[in-house]
């Protein structure tokens, strides 16, 4: 109640920050209070930065809330996130693009366009995560990535293949796949020597993933990764109906 009746005094920062804090606690806001907060945040969309941005649309994301997508609040936040494309930082790059996909939502061309120009600009700063998680958006929205940014992301993948996690290594190859783009062959090379050192650590549904992703790749596993596999993932290709882990929200 009390939120809802001063919801028209939050700034960019407070909405973002409040919204944020109740996804991580696993609290829905009731109906009334989210119809004012996306109200007035499509009225002062002009003054959200790239962070409340990326966390407001994280938050709402993380919930299961899904604006329509000819809402007022996603036309004017991609606006928005388009004109300030120039101060997202990577992970605000990744977190935006992986909530819009959890909604369901494809971003407008010169969204797409003014991110991937950003994701370029600093590739240099991207973590594994950042590029997984951006990659798997991507490749879920059906919006296949400019030949600069997929250039920079693969050196970017290559240069920190030592930092990949099991899940990052199969999300980002799984995402190239989906994508019908050929990876480099230093990229093919340094994730899959990443995954002959990890393999301990791969859990059932990422080996399945990395093994389909180089299938579909038409990719020979080198000889050093069948060797460091457990035995059920180089029996044969998996076909299990296990749940996959989603990308990190």
């Amino acid at each position: 109640g009390r939120a809802r009746a001063t919801a028209g005094d939050f700034k960019p920062q407070e909405v973002a920050n409040f919204f944020w804090a109740l996804a991580r606690m696993g609290v829905t806001p009731e109906a009334r209070l989210l119809e004012a907060i996306q109200k007035h945040a499509t009225a002062t969309a002009g003054a959200f930065r790239p962070q409340n941005i990326a966390n407001f649309f994280w938050a709402l994301a993380k919930m299961g809330i899904k604006p329509p997508a000819s809402s007022a609040l996603l036309e004017a936040m991609q606006r928005q996130a388009t004109a300030t494309a120039g101060a997202f930082d990577p992970q605000n790059v990744a977190n935006f693009f992986t909530a819009l996909e959890k909604m369901g939502v494809t971003p407008e061309a010169g969204l797409a366009a003014a991110m991937q120009k950003q994701a370029v600009a600093r590739a240099g700063e991207f973590q594994p995560q950042n590029v997984a998680n951006f990659f798997t958006a991507l490749a879920k929205m059906g919006v296949k990535p400019e030949a600069s940014l997929l250039a920079a992301m693969q050196r970017r993948a290559v240069a920190t293949a030592g930092e990949f996690i099991p899940m990052n290594v199969a999300f980002f190859l799984s995402s190239l796949a989906e994508m019908d783009v050929t990876p480099d062959a230093d990229l093919l090379a340094a994730m899959q020597e990443r995954a002959r050192v990890s393999a301990p650590d791969f859990k059932a549904w990422q080996l399945e993933m990395l093994w389909d992703a180089l299938e579909k790749l038409n990719v020979t596993p080198d000889a050093g990764l069948v060797a460091a596999l457990p035995a059920r993932a180089t029996a044969s290709v998996f076909r299990t109906s296990a749940p996959h882990d989603e990308a990190v929200l």
